[in-house]
């Protein structure tokens, strides 16, 4: 006779400790398995420490790069085309 082979317990859930929370996203920490739950909305990122710094991290130098781009954009804009009201033409 064959027996099915036995599924192993599962884990025991995420006791998750919040360490920030903003507008777009909050970070937990879950101490038991060592990661961390980065929510956006409806999905959630379990990361380990050094994926969540390296993510940290090239999100800086995205945002850094953003504003210098962002700054070079707005040096070379042609002047603004909105149409005056003031009667000026």
């Amino acid at each position: 006779m064959h027996l099915p082979p036995q599924a192993s317990p599962p884990d025991p859930p995420c006791k998750r400790l919040i360490l920030a929370k903003g507008v777009v996203c909050d970070v937990e920490l879950c101490p038991s398995c060592n990661l961390f739950h980065l929510n956006v909305g409806a999905t959630t990122l379990r990361l380990p420490p050094t994926a969540l710094r390296d993510l940290a991290q090239t999100l800086g130098i995205a945002l850094a790069q953003y504003q210098r781009v962002a700054l070079l954009i707005a040096e070379n804009a042609p002047p603004s085309t909105t149409p005056r009201t003031d009667g000026m033409h």
